[in-house]
């Protein structure tokens, strides 16, 4: 190609699909011709895939973008779910919130990080499942408001489905990464985070570190001084992911992380906490269309363990109270240990008559024990000791089978579920003994179902519904505690575990399913769990955001604009002055983060 041009500066830019851009300055004098050689460089491309077999006709499934999960204040990940209607979150402190879908709550709700089941590690509920899990890092969150996740987990009446962050895939080795930092005004909440990956078309590593604190909040104005609510807590977060790219379609990945969180308050408990460590290992296999009508065939195996220690540390049972029995203060210590190993297999068909099937197993082996020690503060005397989780065991062992088929403007959906459980406890008090009936340990068969269907009638309009049946076995609490104080409750009253309780069942049906959520006066509720009427409330909420040079961008706003004092009809009492734990009043957040 020939130009002619008058003489001057220039700057050639060369552009070709697939390749990098070129750019060369050139100075051309009068008369002076210039001959320019370009040899394009292939772009690094990044080929991400991620492969799933969802239903097609999806009912009561909502999913939020990993932009709103990173982006707002630096807290857990529980309370980003509160954007999802039907779904609330109960405080019981500053973080570690409670995800309620649906009016459904603790182990009711199953929750799966990368396909590894989570378990909290409280008897307490001083965690949910899904709190030792950083928001920054998570690239796709789902929550199915129902009995329709049989392919996902045992017992879920509803379910949370986190994926965090895969290993990149490119075709030559790339280096990137990304940090990011962000502070909250009220509570001085402030988070870092940081993740660097090395990646080629073969292998690929990434490594995470993040860390957080925070401090006391303060609620709402409203027509009163604004009270200041403990909340302090922080955490620190250590990981890497490994994928090896094999031959024939073939993939490795192996997970490990750690957390640990430390100092937390609990005004919504009669305990706080010393600290949460949670050491976690997750590997994967994943082969791409091994044969004829098989689409793909995966398994998966996990571990998880969690320390957890509780104390009464500057809580009123501490301190020495005249005509209280007993009269002196008193130091009680509860320290918790679980285990957990689990595994999956899954072989997904695309058989020739258009149905997508998938059949797979599922299995977890659960331990926990805790002991709570009470003494006399003044001089450490042992008052009193008793085993919370006597050593508990419950094992599930699950097989599934799915189908589904659809049209152009159909869809169609069938899931089948069967679960073998054990439960054991291996040292139960004598106390325990005498005031329970039955038998220590325990055998189930349990039986899941669902069906959904979809039909557009018309671009803009489409009826769905779905019918389902979930199976729950009971949990350790629910079968062995020994006078342990009940989580449900919204005061601090003890009850004893029945080892040969049955199991739960849930049904379900939806059906053009619209949802919106007004809050109004709690006044109807469970008097048998000595819950207290609420009133309503209304807030609002800025947000925005700003894409800066340098791959910079920038993320502002301000929660609850009125200051409007609240609280959520299901957040926790504070046990010593039966009044509700209320949300954060006005916050200003901002946060900033920088990816390359």
């Amino acid at each position: 190609m020939t130009l002619t041009v008058p003489s001057g500066s220039y700057l050639a830019a060369v552009t070709a699909r697939g390749f990098a851009p070129h750019q060369r300055e050139l100075t051309l004098h009068a008369g002076e011709s210039a001959q320019l050689m370009v040899e394009l460089q292939l772009v690094s491309l990044a080929t991400e895939i991620e492969v799933t077999a969802s239903s097609p006709a999806q009912i009561a499934i909502e999913e939020i973008p990993a932009g709103r999960l990173q982006s707002g204040p630096p807290r857990d990940l529980a309370e980003k779910l509160k954007e999802v209607p039907g779904v609330l979150a109960v405080r019981r402190g500053g973080t570690n919130l409670e995800p309620v879908v649906q009016g459904l709550r603790e182990h009711q709700v199953a929750m799966v990080v990368d396909g590894s089941r989570a378990f909290a590690a409280g008897p307490a509920r001083m965690d949910s499942e899904i709190s030792h899990v950083d928001p920054a890092r998570v690239s796709s969150l789902e929550v199915v408001k129902g009995p329709y996740a049989l392919s996902e987990c045992a017992g879920g009446l509803a379910a949370v489905l986190v994926k965090t962050d895969p290993v990149p895939v490119h075709d030559r080795m790339t280096f990137g990464g990304s940090v990011s930092t962000g502070y909250s005004f009220n509570g001085a909440n402030r988070l870092g985070h940081t993740r660097f990956f090395a990646a080629g078309r073969r292998a690929g590593i990434s490594v995470r570190a993040s860390g957080g604190k925070g401090d006391d909040y303060r609620a709402g104005a409203g027509s009163a001084p604004a009270p200041t609510i403990p909340g302090r807590f922080g955490e620190y977060q250590l990981g890497g992911k490994l994928r090896l790219s094999l031959p024939s379609n073939q993939e490795l990945t192996f997970d490990s992380g750690l957390d640990t969180q430390q100092d937390l308050d609990y005004p919504g408990r009669l305990l706080d906490a010393n600290h949460f460590i949670t050491r976690s290992w997750n590997g994967a296999y994943y082969m791409k269309e091994p044969a004829a009508a098989i689409q793909s065939v995966s398994f998966r195996l996990y571990l998880s363990k969690k320390s957890h220690r509780m104390n009464n540390d500057g809580k009123p049972t501490a301190m020495d109270m005249p005509g209280r029995v007993p009269p002196f203060g008193l130091a009680v210590s509860l320290p918790t240990e679980l285990d957990s190993l689990g595994g999956a297999g899954r072989i997904s068909f695309q058989p020739r008559s258009g149905w997508a099937v998938q059949t797979g197993f599922d299995f977890y082996d659960l331990s926990q024990q805790a002991t709570r020690f009470i003494s006399r503060r003044s001089n450490d005397r042992l008052l009193f000791r008793d085993n919370v989780w006597p050593d508990a065991r419950i094992r599930d062992q699950g097989f599934y089978l799915t189908a589904a088929k659809a049209g152009e403007d159909w869809g169609m959906a069938a899931a089948v579920r069967f679960d073998a459980v054990q439960a054991e406890a291996a040292r139960p008090s004598d106390f325990f003994r005498a005031n329970t009936a039955g038998p220590m340990n325990g055998k189930e068969f349990n039986t899941s179902a669902s069906l959904t269907a979809r039909r557009n009638l018309t671009e803009a309009v489409t009826v769905s519904g779905g019918l389902g049946r979930v199976v729950r076995t009971a949990n350790v609490l629910e079968r062995y505690s020994d006078r342990f104080p009940s989580t449900k409750f919204q005061v601090a009253a003890e009850f004893m575990g029945t080892p040969g309780i049955e199991p739960e069942t849930g049904y379900q049906a939806d059906l053009a399913e619209v949802e919106m959520r007004n809050v109004g006066p709690q006044d109807r509720v469970a008097a048998s769990r000595l819950e207290a009427p609420s009133p309503g409330f209304t807030t609002f909420s800025l947000r925005g955001g700003l894409k800066l040079p340098k791959r910079l961008s920038l993320d502002v706003g301000i929660e609850n604009l009125a200051d409007k004092f609240y609280f959520e009809h299901l957040n926790s009492l504070n046990p010593f002055t039966r009044e509700r734990i209320p949300e954060l009043g006005r916050n200003v957040f901002v946060g900033v983060t920088n990816k390359w």
